[in-house]
């Protein structure tokens, strides 16, 4: 078993550089630079990208995210908080600001709000939020609730994303666009 190598990784599972499709996210695509430079709309170190549904993943969105960061020359980390329990929260966040102040950013991949009220707190903390919206099936009245949550101040934008087959495995489905939130 691995031991923790930073403070972050304590209270946070830090991915490995492993294989990942995220990974090959590239430059020289338009939709995605448009997807990091939406991000940089607003100045921020620290970003929670947070499901609106249960059962929507945003590893995988925040490291592309990451990826793209990093491809402008941005130290930027992934913070995997899908599980973080409440008693955490004061000490990662601790963790996060050592990264922030060395000049790194942080993003933060949750659950959605009703399956971990933690993440109510780490919004709260964190400079922007994006949205991971399920494409055609996320109730408008559940992204209400969730921008009610975490306030609609810290809402860069939305990810529409696009539901895997049942069938196929948990691989990545790419977010088709970052949506301003009004």
């Amino acid at each position: 078993m691995n031991q923790p190598t930073s403070a972050l990784e304590t209270y946070a599972r830090l991915p490995d550089d492993g294989p990942s499709d995220a990974r090959a996210a590239s430059c020289d695509d338009v939709d995605l630079q448009r997807l990091w430079l939406g991000t940089l709309r607003h100045a921020w170190r620290t970003l929670a990208i947070i499901p609106v549904d249960a059962g929507v993943s945003t590893y995988e969105v925040a490291r592309l995210i990451a990826t793209l960061g990093m491809q402008h020359g941005d130290t930027v980390t992934v913070a995997d908080v899908r599980a973080i329990r409440m008693h955490r929260v004061g000490a990662f966040l601790e963790a996060v600001r050592e990264l922030v102040d060395r000049g790194d950013r942080v993003i933060f991949a949750m659950r959605s709000m009703t399956e971990n009220l933690a993440g109510i707190p780490l919004a709260s903390a964190a400079e922007g939020v994006i949205l991971c919206v399920r494409f055609g099936s996320t109730p408008l009245k559940a992204i209400e609730a969730t921008v009610e949550q975490v306030g609609k101040e810290h809402i860069l934008g939305s990810i529409l994303v696009r539901e895997a087959p049942a069938a196929a495995s948990p691989a990545f489905v790419p977010p088709t666009k970052l949506l301003r939130y009004p």
